[in-house]
């Protein structure tokens, strides 16, 4: 019973969270945020046998990310103590935020679910998308 209980709350704790940073408005729409989450810090591990298999990956903080949102926009508040490393207004491009990962140095970015009417709408107009 506890152990139903305590997953029943980290269920709960993780829908509240969900429910504040998973989603932006788009076009006046409330749109699904793919990967809301950066990557945690820890060992990594890449794919087969990888030349950089075991070196420690960093945590990603506010001063290494960049915010790419509408200029008429809410912009989000970094933690206490903490600024986002850019704000871009850039709507070329469809990421939310990005950061450069410190292992293979690339970018990585936080993107909108592909279920999203502007990921679906490209999808179509480039003649990508796929029949069920």
């Amino acid at each position: 019973m506890v152990a139903w209980c305590s997953f029943q709350k980290l269920k709960e704790e993780a829908d509240k969270i969900q429910e504040e940073y998973g989603y932006c408005i788009l076009d006046g729409h409330r749109e699904k945020i793919g990967n809301f989450k950066t990557e945690p810090p820890g060992l990594f591990r890449g794919r087969g046998d990888h030349p950089k298999m075991g070196m420690l990956k960093k945590r990603i903080m506010p001063e290494d990310v960049i915010i790419n949102c509408s200029k008429d926009s809410k912009i989000p508040e970094p933690p206490e103590g903490h600024k986002w490393k850019e704000v871009r207004f850039d709507n070329t491009v469809t990421w939310l935020a990005s950061w450069t990962e410190n292992i293979q140095n690339c970018l990585k970015y936080i993107m909108l679910n592909p279920s999203s009417k502007l990921k679906i709408k490209g999808k179509k107009r480039c003649g990508t998308s796929t029949k069920m």
